[in-house]
């Protein structure tokens, strides 16, 4: 059984007992990478990008450091009562999953159309119990996402799928309930190339086919690599993201319980372990396509900022993106040259996010995709 705590503004897992948890408040984050693109198609993806269809003007503002030069500013695409996190888009660029925060903080998976109002959102999973972290799988046919199951006051956590379509939900994994009943730990599951489900579970990385049936450890990390200095793994990992070719996971990770979150990526074919941003702090890894990554991380000469960077992983260049208070989790839609993120003004506030939307400049997309 994992409770959520929060551990500066990521999420993290302790097993302990959690009375009434189905109104437990939650805290929960995310990334991805897709193959690089050939000169033809950049220039479709650069077209398909100056095309794609903005929202509402409404709450539009400047959260872009070159906004600026952007035709179209921000623009605030959730509007619910606590706040909604996590956003991901579908392969098609059609729709957009994310975590909705009730009236009780019971965190339900949600999903809009990406050039559709707020009033068009529909939860798609809700219950009593908390359901977090969509991500869709590579056909766009289905989102996986952590569901949980309350027995005696403790709460396990699975990997389900649900159909967008149809509503139908199907869990994937059948951990023991009850304390200790261990399950899915980070609070992140994602799709491998193949479509297997990768997910963290004590301190190995394990995957359960799409169609169900049995998990297979894919990689232990607490055995193969020295994350903290020591012999052994000491610390914690989570917000696991596959590349979009499915050969490599970026995902954080802190030390011996520190409060210093790390970005890690581990190349899945010659097992090669690496930290392209050693001694800066950095969250909620997401893939722009199998050579750039965004991440959450402080803003130069503020550590109360939270702003989203562009890492290139060959030369490890970074670039700022965002400006202003708190932006997390960002997510890329290649199909539309967009960027969609949970923004907040109260950085000290853990639900008072809303996402928002920003479509890129051509000139990024040329550079990410060169």
């Amino acid at each position: 059984m994992k409770l959520l705590t929060v551990q500066g503004g990521h999420r993290g897992s302790a097993t302990m007992a959690r009375p009434n948890v189905s109104r437990a408040p939650a805290v929960l984050a995310r990334c991805r990478t897709c193959s690089l693109l050939q000169p033809p198609l950049i220039a479709l993806l650069v077209i398909v990008a100056s095309a794609a269809p903005t929202a509402s003007t409404k709450g539009a503002t400047d959260l872009m450091r070159d906004a600026p030069d952007l035709a179209d500013k921000a623009v605030q695409v959730t509007f619910g009562p606590v706040g909604e996190r996590g956003p991901a888009v579908s392969p098609d660029g059609k729709w957009l999953a994310f975590e909705y925060f009730g009236p009780d903080k019971v965190v339900e998976v949600w999903i809009m159309p990406t050039d559709g109002e707020f009033n068009s959102a529909r939860p798609l999973v809700a219950n009593a119990n908390r359901n977090a972290d969509p991500t869709w799988s590579p056909d766009g046919l289905w989102v996986s996402f952590v569901c949980e199951t309350v027995k005696d006051h403790y709460a396990t956590d699975d990997v389900c799928k649900v159909n967008p379509k149809t509503g139908q939900v199907v869990r994937l994994t059948h951990f023991p309930l009850g304390y200790p009943g261990g399950g899915v730990e980070g609070d992140i599951v994602d799709w491998l190339a193949d479509g297997r489900i990768a997910f963290r579970h004590d301190d190995s990385i394990y995957t359960v086919p799409s169609q169900g049936g049995a998990m297979t450890e894919l990689l232990n990390l607490g055995s193969k690599f020295n994350l903290g200095g020591s012999a052994s793994f000491a610390g914690d990992f989570y917000d696991l993201r596959v590349s979009p070719n499915g050969l490599r996971i970026a995902f954080m990770f802190s030390i011996g319980g520190q409060d210093h979150p790390r970005l890690g990526v581990v190349d899945l074919k010659t097992g090669k372990f690496t930290r392209p941003l050693r001694g800066i702090r950095a969250r909620f890894p997401s893939w722009i396509n199998n050579n750039w990554l965004l991440y959450t991380g402080a803003s130069r000469g503020s550590a109360l900022s939270q702003i989203i960077w562009a890492l290139c992983l060959p030369t490890g260049k970074t670039e700022a993106l965002t400006r202003g208070q708190s932006a997390i989790e960002p997510a890329f839609s290649s199909r539309l040259g967009t960027i969609f993120f949970p923004h907040s003004s109260n950085v000290d506030s853990l639900y008072d996010y809303h996402i928002w939307r920003q479509s890129l400049p051509k000139s990024t997309i040329e550079r990410w995709f060169r």
